[in-house]
C-alpha cells in the first residue's frame, strides 16, 4: 500500500502541478487578452484618429479643389475676356490698316492730280513770264526810242534856244 499511497501522493502532486499550471497558464492567457483588448482598443482608437484625419483631409482636397475649379474658371472667364479684346484690337487694326491703305492711294491719287496741276500751272506762269518778258522787252525799246527822241527833242530845243 505503500506504493499505493505513493502513487496516490504523486498523482496528487501531478493534480496539484497541474492545477497550478493550468492557473498559471489561464493568468498568463487572461495577461494575454487583457494587453490584446489593450492593442484592440488602442488600434481602435488609432484608427478613429486616422480616419479622422483623413477626414479632415478629404475636407481640405475638396475644399482645395472647389476653389482650384473656381479659380479655373475665374481664369478661363478672363482669357475669355482677354480674347475678345484682341480679337476687337485685331478687327480694328485691320480696319485701320484698310483704312490707312485707302488713305495712301487717294493720297497718291491727289499728289498725282496736284503733280500734274503744277506742272500745268508751271508751264503756264513759264508761258506767262515769256509773254510778259516779250512785252516788256517790247516796252523797255519804245521807253529807250521814246527817250532817245526826247533826248533829241531837248537837244534841239536847246539849239533853237541858243540860235
Amino acid at each position: 500500500m505503500s506504493e499505493i499511497q505513493t502513487v496516490n501522493q504523486r498523482l496528487d502532486r501531478i493534480e496539484s502541478e497541474q492545477a497550478s499550471f493550468k492557473q498559471d497558464v489561464s493568468r498568463r492567457f487572461d495577461h494575454v487578452d487583457r494587453r490584446f483588448e489593450g492593442i484592440e482598443s488602442e488600434q481602435a482608437s488609432f484608427k478613429q484618429d486616422v480616419n479622422r484625419r483623413f477626414d479632415h483631409v478629404d475636407r481640405r482636397f475638396e475644399g482645395i479643389e472647389s476653389e482650384q475649379a473656381s479659380f479655373k474658371q475665374d481664369v478661363n472667364r478672363r482669357f475669355d475676356h482677354v480674347d475678345r479684346r484682341f480679337e476687337g484690337i485685331e478687327s480694328e487694326q485691320k480696319s485701320l490698316r484698310d483704312e490707312l491703305r485707302e488713305f495712301r492711294e487717294e493720297t497718291r491719287t491727289d499728289l498725282q492730280v496736284l503733280k500734274a496741276g503744277q506742272t500745268g500751272i508751271r508751264n503756264e506762269i513759264t508761258d506767262r513770264f515769256n509773254e510778259v518778258k516779250t512785252t516788256l522787252n517790247r516796252h523797255e525799246y519804245s521807253i529807250e526810242i521814246l527817250n532817245r527822241r526826247q533826248f533829241q527833242l531837248e537837244a534841239d530845243v536847246e539849239q533853237l534856244k541858243h540860235r
